[in-house]
């Protein structure tokens, strides 16, 4: 398993301009043409003239497939009628934080852009004035009209918690409060109690903030949800990050309904709950790693709000399915 985790890599882009569902095929297609490459989302907006491109697999496939899916995208755009310069914007991920700085090392030698990390340390020493390494020259020839920028970070994580409560006025209130903080206020509150209600809610919304949290109702009455966006899940694990919002919110009559990952997640960022969810004994260290999983989801509360799908939103078994049916038919034999 291991071995699995290590060598996935996946690659969100936006490539722009867009004009019809055409064109959205043949890009997708010439992604698709290395069986080794999956598909996971293809999000068009026809609208704004772009398309969301969702793909991954095995690290040197998917980069190289990437690339030259960018070289005939701008072939393509340069043989069209259309005016504006071709666009894409991508975010390259690997599935395991272990990978990250030799990943950015492969990318920089790849493409021909400054690659970013968005200040995520990688580990890797440069002495002053060290240059990247450069990709080559063919590729400088090839890409020179493009706009393309490129991200290499890990997997961004949205682990929320639903919090409920019988008592309306609170919720309206802890939420009028962290709207105040982030700027949004409305005219008709009164200045004094604005006051009071920051002084109120001062070290709940430090709390937060330092977890990188959204608020919203989630749509459900009597409800709202926090969502915490999860960068390195090594250092803040899930289960951590629960118990601190736990604490944050019991003083204020609100219970934890359960918890919710919206959209994707690595494995890597589920198991990295282990240690503090497993008890510590030699059995549970070595148990199956369905056994596992199923622990992990019971213990974070993901089936409680809405099912969690293990094979639609674990990126490892996304990509490579056959895993699932190894793993857990395992368990029916």
């Amino acid at each position: 398993m291991e071995q699995v985790k290590s060598s996935q890599i996946v690659i969100r882009a936006r490539f722009e301009p867009v004009l019809d569902g055409s064109e959205i095929q043949a890009l997708v297609g010439h992604l698709a043409r290395d069986h080794h490459v999956r598909i996971i989302e293809v999000d068009p907006d026809l609208a704004n003239h772009r398309v969301v491109l969702m793909f991954g697999g095995r690290r040197s496939r998917v980069l190289h497939t990437f690339l030259n899916g960018l070289v005939s995208w701008e072939r393509y755009q340069a043989g069209s009628d259309g005016e504006s310069r071709p666009r894409c914007w991508a975010r390259i991920s690997p599935l395991s934080l272990t990978k990250l700085p030799s990943l950015v090392k492969q990318v920089q030698s790849m493409l021909p852009v400054p690659v970013g990390t968005a200040g995520w340390q990688t580990g890797q020493r440069s002495s002053p004035g060290a240059n990247p390494e450069k990709p080559a020259p063919s590729v400088h020839k090839m890409l020179n009209t493009m706009d393309l920028k490129v991200l290499v970070t890990p997997w961004p994580v949205l682990f929320a918690i639903v919090l409920a409560t019988e008592d309306l006025n609170s919720v309206e209130t802890l939420l009028m409060a962290l709207t105040c903080f982030q700027g949004e206020v409305s005219r008709e509150v009164n200045p004094m109690a604005l006051y009071s209600l920051r002084r109120e809610y001062d070290s709940i919304y430090k709390n937060l903030s330092q977890l990188h949290t959204i608020l919203d109702d989630a749509g459900m009455a009597h409800r709202i949800r926090v969502i915490c966006r999860v960068a390195n899940y090594r250092l803040q694990p899930l289960a951590q990050i629960y118990a601190q919002l736990n604490e944050v919110f019991r003083h204020f009559s609100l219970r934890v309904q359960g918890c919710q990952v919206l959209g994707y997640v690595p494995l890597e960022s589920l198991l990295s709950s282990s240690k503090l969810i497993l008890p510590s004994t030699s059995f549970s260290q070595r148990a199956p790693l369905d056994t596992k999983l199923d622990y992990l989801i019971k213990r974070l509360h993901l089936d409680e709000v809405e099912p969690f799908h293990v094979h639609r939103q674990i990126l490892d078994f996304l990509l490579q399915p056959e895993l699932v049916e190894e793993i857990y038919s395992s368990r029916a034999n």
